[in-house]
């Protein structure tokens, strides 16, 4: 049985909220007033991340042409 190369793959990682979770000193500021109380994270695997860049610029245009 032969061994299959590893393929290259395409992440793209995103947050929301502000990613802010320590303050000056490493203090934990989770819970405190003014930090984000929810926070998500979201992941993109991409097969082809040329064509995605091409299908989302072509989106972009169309959105921004549009009335």
């Amino acid at each position: 049985m032969s061994e299959l190369a590893p393929q290259a793959k395409e992440y793209f990682v995103d947050e929301a909220g502000d990613p802010t979770l320590f303050g000056d000193r490493g203090k934990v500021l989770v819970g405190t007033e003014g930090c984000s109380r929810f926070f998500i994270l979201g992941l993109a695997d991409v097969e082809n991340a040329t064509q995605l860049a091409a299908d989302l610029s072509t989106l972009r245009a169309k959105l921004l042409a549009d009335p």
